[in-house]
């Protein structure tokens, strides 16, 4: 989260001093440079699809990820703390919500806070 955050102020910080740039040159008066020819640069169009097709990839592929972490199945143990009992649960990883978390066979468990939770990964 904090690199989004950076990589935006990133971004913004350089589209102000490339505009800032810019009306220096106009208010000094100096004569805008000339343009090079096509084959001397990269146009700004293809700079911005070539930026939105890799920002479309890096979030695809983040949200992949997410995805397929979400959908690891975890055991989980949970003790009761009065008699020393063990149940043993499966869960997606994506269905654990604290101490409440929704089973394979799609039963919601709520676990006390007197019981002890133990998680495995498998």
């Amino acid at each position: 989260m904090l690199t989004k955050i950076a990589f935006t102020l990133a971004i913004a910080a350089l589209a102000y001093l490339v505009i800032r740039s810019r009306s220096r040159a106009v208010d000094a008066g100096q004569a805008p440079k000339a343009q090079p020819t096509r084959a001397h640069f990269i146009s700004s169009r293809l700079v911005a699809y070539l930026f939105l097709a890799v920002a479309m990839a890096t979030g695809s592929a983040v949200f992949l990820m997410e995805w397929f972490d979400d959908r690891r199945v975890i055991t989980i143990r949970v003790i009761n703390s009065g008699t020393g009992e063990a149940a043993v649960y499966q869960a997606y990883k994506g269905k654990i919500y604290g101490r409440r978390f929704e089973t394979l066979d799609g039963r919601v468990v709520t676990v006390a806070d007197v019981d002890r939770v133990e998680i495995e990964e498998d």
